[in-house]
């Protein structure tokens, strides 16, 4: 998209009651709404960072109807606060009257937003902070100019640790690149885990050699819940392996690790169509996977997800159905 006009920053910045920063001004100046992809940032997502309304023509005009004010406008108008854990939300505000929304993720109810500076109110700070539906806005100790940094600069240059049953992480997208340092050894290695672990402990984030050498574990981390290999027989040590030294992956429904021949399955990440027909006849029929259902798979139009395993003696190909 072109550069937005001086005389439109201006109009939006006298409409949300404050300047934008420098930084975001020059960048809207340039690209009049534009996306940043911070994938491999502290956020782990790809922004939708917003125009100004440029009324200049009406092509212009639609491309930038959802603009920086009409996002604040929606998101201060929001008198609802979610409740503690589940429940109805609750009266209140919590979206601050003078916070503005610079970016949307995912959906329109995730946004990124700044607040004045408190030494010059009438210009916003630096600070991004993150709502999500009705929850209060949040903090992420981080600037806007930080926002989607060049994963490059974070490489080590170490290898990645080898994992006998999840032989590749940053594929399945399980480990990305961050530039967060590890809540257990505290370094700043160039990649994360991306689940949250289960357990007593609270990481934020956590380096794949900490799963490795079985330091997330002993700090009170365990990475996959191995009940299905439990019912299935597996060895306890195998079960232990899995658990404490193997990265997850994130399911909606509790994950079913895989097993056969009387050893836990390597993951290889959700199939795709052509993945679905790997599976033996009786297994998609196990799984009720139909071909109308592969079909939807290859359309990108399936409320569900098959994730595989391989046996590592036979090579079978496994998989467990999840639902959203």
């Amino acid at each position: 998209m072109s550069g937005a006009r001086e005389q439109d920053i201006v109009r939006v910045e006298a409409s949300v009651g404050a300047r934008l920063p420098e930084w975001l001004r020059e960048r809207l100046l340039s690209e009049n709404g534009f996306i940043l992809d911070d994938s491999a940032g502290t956020t782990g997502r790809r922004w939708r960072m917003l125009p100004v309304r440029d009324d200049g023509d009406r092509k212009r005009m639609m491309r930038t109807a959802e603009d920086i004010a009409r996002a604040t406008a929606i998101a201060r108008a929001v008198d609802r606060v979610s409740a503690p854990g589940f429940g109805e939300p609750e009266p209140g505000r919590p979206f601050p009257s003078d916070a503005v929304v610079i970016g949307v993720g995912w959906s329109e109810v995730e946004r990124l937003a700044l607040l004045p500076d408190p030494d010059n109110r009438g210009r916003l700070g630096m600070t991004l902070f993150r709502q999500m539906q009705f929850a209060p806005i949040e903090s992420l100790d981080l600037g806007v100019d930080e926002l989607a940094p060049d994963p490059t600069t974070f490489d080590t240059g170490e290898e990645l640790p080898v994992f006998r049953y999840h032989p590749d992480p940053v594929a399945t997208g399980s480990v990305r690149r961050s530039p967060n340092a590890c809540s257990c050894c505290e370094r700043r290695r160039g990649w994360e885990y991306v689940p949250r672990p289960y357990g007593r402990a609270e990481f934020a984030h956590i380096c794949p050699w900490c799963i490795a050498d079985g330091s997330g574990a002993r700090a009170g981390a365990r990475f996959v819940d191995t009940w299905a290999l439990d019912e299935a027989g597996i060895a306890p040590g195998i079960q232990h392996d899995v658990a404490t030294r193997t990265p997850g992956f994130a399911t909606y429904q509790p994950e079913e690790w895989q097993s056969h021949c009387g050893d836990a399955a390597a993951f290889i990440g959700e199939l795709d169509a052509e993945g679905l027909r790997l599976l033996a006849p009786e297994r998609r029929d196990a799984l009720g996977v139909t071909a109308e259902a592969i079909e939807l798979v290859a359309q990108h139009q399936a409320g569900f997800a098959v994730f595989g395993f391989r046996c590592l003696h036979c090579g079978a190909v496994l998989g467990f159905l999840d639902i959203d």
